[in-house]
C-alpha cells in the first residue's frame, strides 16, 4: 500500500462517516443503517491501517475500492454512503 492509498482511504472514510451521519439526520438512512455504515469503515480502517486491506487495482480509485469493500462486509447497505440529495429539478 502507498502512502498516497492510506491517506485517500483514511479521507474518504472520514468523509463517508460525516456523509453518513449527516443522511441520518435528514431522515434519508435509519440510525441502524449509519451504525451498520460505521462499523464496517471503521474495520476498513483498521485494515487499511494494518496494511491488511486489499486494493484492487481493477476498480477506480480508493473511494470504490473502500466501496467495494464496504458493500461485500455490510450488503447492499454499503453503497448507501454515497446517496446524495438532489434538488427536484434535477
Amino acid at each position: 500500500m502507498t502512502r498516497s492509498q492510506r491517506s485517500a482511504g483514511w479521507h474518504d472514510i472520514a468523509g463517508s462517516l460525516a456523509h453518513a451521519a449527516a443522511l441520518t439526520k435528514a431522515g434519508i438512512i435509519s440510525a441502524a443503517e449509519e451504525k451498520k455504515i460505521e462499523t464496517g469503515l471503521r474495520v476498513i480502517e483498521q485494515e487499511i491501517e494494518s496494511g491488511k486491506f486489499q486494493w484492487d487495482g481493477a476498480l477506480e480509485d480508493a473511494h470504490m475500492n473502500i466501496e467495494s469493500a464496504l458493500t461485500k462486509k455490510i450488503g447492499a447497505g454499503g453503497r448507501r454512503r454515497t446517496t446524495v440529495l438532489r434538488s427536484p429539478d434535477q
